[in-house]
């Protein structure tokens, strides 16, 4: 049994672990990072885990048990050997070799370096898909405001946004003027779009009430 909780502590300090890899390098959001090629990445970092885990399961945890009461030995067995073999012993998978005929092929960091790139640029890929995917929905959300008021967004906002070249594109390329607004809105400063589409669900809700 300690052995099976052993092994469940290593799969979720691994996942963490990895996630936050990919969530660290790639500079996407904790979902975007939720890929097929992270748990490719994820499931080789665990073959690693799972060697440096056995030996300090035996080789190191064992030893100190007799510091420990009986009745929490199983526990510390549970917690503190997934605890090192993912964190304090990984030193250990970066300098060992795979040797093929006598000859080394790749060091196991190298094939986990190999996975985590491509993990990184589908967090990143699909990290621009939700942020594109966000901005239609809050442009669809603000389209239907006052020009005036979603001018005001905009200088409020997106300082960095030329309301005279705003209109000087929509009257040139022909554009829906209020959705190319609300599109500069979220694009630039999606925070405050945010923000702008509650108040006026909260708006919504209040109308509902009072006429109800």
């Amino acid at each position: 049994m300690t052995l099976v909780w052993a092994l469940v502590v290593l799969l979720l300090l691994t996942i963490l672990v990895c996630f936050v890899e990919i969530t660290s390098r790639s500079k996407a959001r904790l979902g975007a990072c939720h890929t097929r090629p992270l748990w490719v990445y994820a499931s080789l970092v665990l073959v690693g885990n799972l060697a440096t885990t056995g030996f300090a399961l035996y080789k190191i945890v064992g030893p100190w048990l007799v510091q420990f009461p009986e009745t929490a030995r199983p526990y510390v067995q549970a917690l503190l050997a997934p605890f090192l073999g993912v964190f304090a012993f990984q030193g250990i998978l970066q300098r060992t070799n795979v040797l093929f005929a006598d000859m080394p092929v790749l060091s196991i960091q190298d094939w986990i370096d190999k996975a985590r790139i491509p993990a990184e640029a589908a967090a990143t890929q699909k990290e621009t898909r939700l942020q594109a995917e966000e901005t239609e929905r809050l442009a669809g959300a603000l389209k239907n405001l006052a020009t005036d008021r979603l001018n005001a967004y905009l200088q409020t906002y997106c300082t960095d946004v030329d309301l005279a070249k705003v209109e000087e594109q929509i009257q040139q390329h022909g554009l829906h003027g209020s959705l190319y607004r609300a599109q500069l809105f979220a694009t630039h400063n999606v925070t405050a779009a945010r923000a702008a589409v509650r108040e006026i669900g909260k708006r919504e809700l209040r109308a509902r009430g009072a006429s109800g």
